[in-house]
């Protein structure tokens, strides 16, 4: 196992009930405290990161569907843009979470 290197210690404060149930989760999912907090941390770091590429996709996806259907778009350029929301699609799929 490779060691860890520019791991730092810290004291936190929390509310005791949430302190009990990351204890109890980190428990039943054979993690260390600071194992689960690093994860979660993480995790939610990672996905606001992201957030910005959702949001593409998502208004890109919902323009090109309004002006296909309201006749600004024709079915070929609709595809264009299709092709494009799934390149943005496959970006955020590469993205790692962990």
């Amino acid at each position: 196992m490779e060691k860890q290197n520019n791991v730092k210690k810290l004291n936190i404060t929390m509310k005791e009930d949430l302190l009990k149930r990351a204890d109890e989760y980190a428990s039943e999912n054979g993690m260390t405290r600071s194992g689960l907090l690093t994860l979660a941390l993480t995790t939610y770091l990672n996905a606001k990161e992201a957030m910005p590429s959702v949001n593409k996709l998502l208004n890109g996806f919902a323009a090109m569907q309004d002006e296909l259907f309201r006749g600004v778009i024709t079915p070929e350029e609709a595809k264009n843009r299709l092709e494009s929301v799934q390149k943005t699609y496959d970006q955020l799929q590469s993205i790692k979470i962990m």
